[in-house]
């Protein structure tokens, strides 16, 4: 909870120790992945033995980078972010090594490997990065996310991951280089639900509850409120949150919004209208 809110391990006084200091863009940057929103463009690559299928952890976008004098954690923004100790610790003897993952709690859930013994290692095939990274071993706090290859394997992980009610899956392209961004990206994301980044524009009087707001053009605009349930930190004015909803109405408001959690890696651009989607019309 405290690195959340922008405080760094100081290792200097122990584990538990944190200072807040003010968070340098100086951590890995990381290739965003393309949205498909169409089921028939999924099954295509379902089919495509150049493509893989992997699941889409609902965490956070995490980056780590040891090298023997230290180690950093980094967020979707290159921000500089705390890992666990028991993340770190689970690194083992790795002393070299850059990974690309998203992190839910205390476990870190890798899908790439960067850097390795002093070898950059973006330019090689996706196969290639991912099979190497299938060769380390870690401790219990970190797990390299399972791979289908197949057709037949993908169509089954894709079965079992809509009956589980997991977020997604990604699909990814065993050609394709590491590139930072989105443009050029060869990782295709399907969720199974709708998810939207929504900012806190106001609390709700005497409830818990707060109102949501997206980016349209320079302004925002409301787009209704959504419960906080009592087991959950509330939110403030400014804060950015993940929400899940059945449809959005035109002008209007997210249709069932669920609160999902805080963001602390994103900025306005993220929270834009052109990412909601629509109730068909009549």
């Amino acid at each position: 909870e405290r690195s959340r809110k922008g405080y760094i391990v100081d290792d200097s006084s122990g584990p538990s120790e944190f200072v807040v200091v003010a968070k340098a863009k100086d951590a890995t940057l990381v290739q965003l992945i393309q949205v498909i929103k169409e089921r028939s463009d999924l099954e295509k690559m379902l089919i495509d033995n150049t493509y893989c299928l992997q699941e889409k952890k609902n965490g956070e976008r995490r980056t780590v980078d040891k090298n023997k004098e230290s180690i950093k954690g980094g967020n979707k923004k290159g921000e500089t972010v705390s890992i666990p100790k028991t993340i770190a610790d689970s690194l083992n003897d790795h002393n070299d090594i850059e990974l690309d993952a998203e992190i839910i709690g205390d476990t870190l859930y890798l899908f790439d490997l960067l850097r390795y013994d002093g070898k950059d290692l973006r330019n090689l095939p996706y196969k290639q990065r991912l099979e190497k990274l299938n060769s380390l071993k870690f401790g219990k706090s970190i797990q390299v996310v399972k791979t289908a290859f197949t057709t037949a394997a993908k169509k089954k992980m894709l079965k079992d991951l809509e009956e589980a009610k997991a977020e997604g899956v990604v699909a990814k392209l065993l050609t394709g280089v590491y590139k930072v961004g989105r443009e050029g990206s060869t990782s295709y994301k399907y969720k199974f639900y709708k998810t939207a980044t929504v900012k806190v524009s106001s609390l709700t009087k005497n409830k818990r509850s707060v109102q949501m707001s997206v980016l349209n053009g320079k302004d925002f605009t409301e787009v209704g409120s959504v419960t906080i349930a009592v087991n959950q930190e509330m939110p403030k004015v400014g804060d950015y949150i993940e929400v899940r909803y059945l449809y959005a109405y035109r002008g209007g408001s997210l249709y069932q919004p669920t609160f999902l959690f805080n963001r602390n890696d994103v900025s306005d651009t993220d929270a834009g209208i052109e990412q909601l989607e629509y109730k068909p019309e009549d």
